[in-house]
């Protein structure tokens, strides 16, 4: 059964959904609500819309090796697999984003796999079917559960995931009780282009504040005959057109904001490029 976002849109089977082979019958069925009443407790669990996939096994093998909890990896078995495809209902990973700026770190939540959510993972049952499903039902005592992600690039650093995956290389769990895993991966390309901008920001900030603060001032700063001290023999006998020519233009101030700004804008579009670079690598 997959519900909330697990569930999938889209659907594509492996063996094709609905046909039957000589081992088992696939398919899936759509239920708009599943409630369960936990006999242990006596709570019900809505379980809200769920897909369900129904496999009928005309037929089982005997089991290659003992089963054992705590063995990882998995020991390997015989049969035939179903594999269920499509597209999930949320994003698995998630970026931090503003416009065209993306973080370095990503976080990825697997969904529950092996119980249902709010539930100790050691209660096995019985759960009898309310709505959407008839009968009793019990959880297997004697499963493994896999999540694969596949193995990291070389700039991935996994800064924490929950449980430890199976292997140093790559995002796998295996383990014999249910499983919900999380990992936060850096991207140490993308780490290390936001630790340069962060310098140059700092400088540009630090010297255009700086500047534009200046030209600000400068700007709106009145001038008037308090900017000529009376005391002043020299400037005091003076043409009016010579002292004002001496005193910053306000003209001046404006071309001063124009270029800071365009100087600003020009950092960020180069970034943009560079971060475009990366990508396409």
């Amino acid at each position: 059964m997959m519900g909330g976002d697990a569930r999938l849109a889209h659907l594509q089977g492996t063996p094709a959904l609905g046909t039957r082979s000589a081992v088992a019958q696939v398919s899936v069925e759509e239920t708009s609500d599943l409630i369960v009443l936990d006999q242990s407790t006596g709570d019900q669990i809505n379980l809200g819309p769920v897909q369900a996939v129904h496999i009928v096994m005309n037929q089982t093998g005997r089991c290659l090796s003992a089963y054992a909890p705590r063995q990882v990896p998995s020991p390997e078995f015989t049969g035939q697999a179903q594999t269920v495809t499509g597209l999930a209902a949320a994003p698995v990973q998630r970026q931090w984003r503003l416009g065209w700026w993306s973080g370095p770190r990503t976080a990825q939540v697997w969904p529950l796999v092996g119980a249902f959510p709010g539930l100790s993972v050691n209660d096995l049952g019985t759960f009898e079917g309310l709505n959407g499903l008839s009968g009793s039902w019990i959880r297997s005592p004697r499963q493994y559960f896999e999540v694969n992600v596949g193995n990291l690039e070389a700039r991935a650093l996994v800064n924490e995931a929950r449980p430890a995956p199976a292997s140093s290389t790559g995002l796998d769990w295996e383990s014999s009780q249910p499983l919900l895993p999380t990992a936060l991966l850096t991207n140490t390309d993308s780490l290390s282009a936001w630790q340069q901008w962060l310098i140059a920001a700092s400088i540009c900030l630090g010297i255009g504040g700086s500047l534009l603060a200046s030209a600000l001032f400068e700007w709106a700063r009145p001038i008037g005959p308090a900017d000529h001290p009376a005391n002043d023999t020299h400037r005091s006998n003076a043409p009016v057109e010579t002292v004002r020519a001496q005193s910053p233009s306000p003209v001046t101030g404006r071309w001063a904001v124009v270029a800071i700004l365009a100087l600003l804008a020009w950092l960020l579009r180069t970034g943009r490029r560079q971060r475009e670079r990366h990508s396409g690598h």
